[in-house]
């Protein structure tokens, strides 16, 4: 443990269902993780950076009575906005553990913060507050630095700042804060800062953001011309409101909102992403990767930045063309019907991994928080998988239909199909469990949902195994069906890992970031397609041997 967090001296280790938090110790300045995070430092904060993601925002708002923090709230900001006349701030925190582990190293900065009668603390998911929310905010400050992962990508969304919307007065503001630079924006950076302000006019008529040097602060609202909003006005209302700062100043404010700043921040992106984050669709997250390979594994970069242009059309277009190619080789120089189950149980690994990877990716985008459900969610699909392979040896046993080769490659087609179609109704299904969040009961019938289909995909997997190996082995005869055995069970069993390991990394580091959930399940289809056209192609070759 010491020798990971070198040359911090960590303090405090602890794990939730939500996440780690870590605490470490520099003299009598103590920093807090969340995930390796720095989220909160006391008793003395960064104050530049808590200064100015509190003070710009507020002073763009004629008269801000009642504020949001989704994050980061302890540690400086809710002392900042103290100073203002408030009436009431909600404070809230997804991961009980952040609060319980900041009161074992207390200091009076967070004390006097989360003691004072106008700050209400909640643990909640912030998104499910949001839906969940009465009442009109003038002010919604979002603590989350980066969409980095799905978890915090779920606060960066199109859907999301519609939520906000809602409860947001007609003049009410929303910030954020992303990496920023003023003097050079990454290829990386720029795409990530293009995405999110991109997401953020989807959404709101007026947005405005203000570079920085290390964070760039963004602003959007539904009624209040942001724009229109001078230094000379945020300095008369500093000091008319009589707020006391060691960083904000009317000099200040002129230099950070100079139109210089502005101009050289949208040149620079105008060659950026023209993507929106959506939920399901988290581009965002993939820039926030690649910001992060960029600046810790430049090799790795290099590889990783080309998989953003390549589109689901060209991925389609590939498979296409080795589909012909294999069906050109197969009619006109050697028979490749020995091939068509191997390739079927590959595809069905690569499947069976990109839809557990859905559903873990389905589960967290919804709720925010996904590990202490990976153990239900993979026992589930094992559970399936089990199911599955035990029905279908005592179905083809039973049915004497099936106990022939070309039964039982009618029902693995059947099987193939069924995978097809389990594909395309994943994407129907998760966006009607988006709708239904947050209504009356919706919580356990949607957690219910997630094991049905954990199940559901399993039951479909484990099915074709058993049936595979018989059609396999058919292909050889009853008289070298023994010695053919394992081969045929090892030949099988490396096809499903290959198929797993591919799509295990693609599918987690680029076809669900950047194609989204729809289009990689729509791919995962095509996939299937394939194979099982493969399979009816060499249907008459796939007849056994009679010796």
């Amino acid at each position: 443990m010491e020798k990971q967090w070198a040359p911090q001296r960590i303090v405090h280790y602890e794990n939730s269902i939500y996440g780690n938090v870590a605490v470490t110790r520099d003299g009598d300045q103590y920093t807090f993780f969340s995930d390796g995070v720095p989220i909160i430092t006391t008793p003395t904060p960064d104050i530049a950076a808590v200064e100015e993601f509190v003070h710009i925002p507020m002073l763009f708002h004629p008269e801000p009575k009642r504020v949001m923090i989704i994050s980061g709230g302890a540690g400086g900001v809710i002392k900042e906005l103290l100073k203002y006349r408030v009436e009431q701030i909600d404070y809230v925190e997804l991961d009980p553990l952040i609060l319980d582990v900041l009161k074992r190293f207390p200091s009076h900065l967070t004390e006097a913060e989360l003691s004072n009668p106008k700050v209400r603390t909640y643990f909640k998911d912030g998104r499910v507050f949001v839906r969940e929310a009465r009442g009109q905010y003038d002010m919604v400050l979002i603590g989350v630095s980066s969409p980095q992962d799905l978890q915090t990508n779920r606060l960066f969304t199109k859907e999301f700042f519609g939520l906000v919307m809602n409860i947001l007065n007609t003049r009410g503001i929303v910030a954020l804060t992303l990496p920023g630079s003023l003097t050079y924006l990454s290829d990386e950076l720029r795409d990530l800062n293009a995405s999110i302000l991109n997401t953020l006019k989807a959404v709101y008529p007026y947005s405005r953001v203000i570079p920085g040097d290390g964070t760039n602060l963004y602003l959007a609202s539904f009624g209040l011309d942001l724009g229109s909003i001078t230094a000379e006005q945020l300095s008369v209302r500093l000091s008319s409101r009589g707020v006391n700062t060691q960083l904000v100043s009317p000099a200040y404010l002129r230099y950070k909102l100079h139109p210089r700043w502005v101009s050289w921040f949208m040149r620079s992106i105008d060659e950026g992403s023209r993507e929106v984050n959506r939920d399901f669709r988290p581009i965002s997250v993939f820039y926030a990767q690649s910001l992060w390979n960029a600046l810790f594994s430049p090799k790795v970069q290099k590889a990783f930045s080309r998989l953003e242009k390549v589109n689901i059309r060209q991925i389609v277009l590939v498979l296409l063309a080795l589909w012909l190619s294999c069906l050109f080789i197969h009619f006109k120089l050697r028979n490749l019907s020995g091939l068509s189950i191997p390739f079927a149980i590959t595809s069905t690994g690569l499947s069976g991994m990109i839809y557990d990877l859905v559903l873990i990716f389905g589960f967290q985008s919804l709720y925010g928080f996904v590990f202490h459900w990976i153990g239900p969610l993979i026992v589930a699909f094992m559970a399936g998988v089990a199911v599955g392979s035990m029905a279908m040896n005592s179905f083809v046993q039973r049915r004497g239909a099936y106990s022939y080769w070309h039964g039982r490659l009618r029902l693995f087609m059947k099987i193939e199909a069924a995978m097809i179609g389990y594909g395309l109704v994943l994407p129907p299904i998760f966006f009607a469990m988006n709708w239904l969040m947050g209504k009356p009961g919706s919580f356990l019938m949607i957690q219910l949902v997630f094991i049905v289909l954990s199940i559901l995909s399993g039951i479909l997997i484990g099915a074709e195994f058993p049936l595979a190996n018989k059609i396999q082995l058919d292909r050889f005869g009853h008289a070298q069906c023994g010695s053919q055995f394992s081969k045929t069970a090892g030949l099988l069993y490396g096809c499903d890992l290959l198929g797993g390991w591919i799509s295990g990394i693609l599918g987690a580091v680029f076809l669900l970031p950047v194609l989204g959930l729809s289009a990689t399940c729509f791919l995962v289809g095509v996939i299937k397609a394939l194979s099982l056209s493969l399979i009816a192609v060499s249907l008459r070759e796939l007849k056994p041997s009679k010796v």
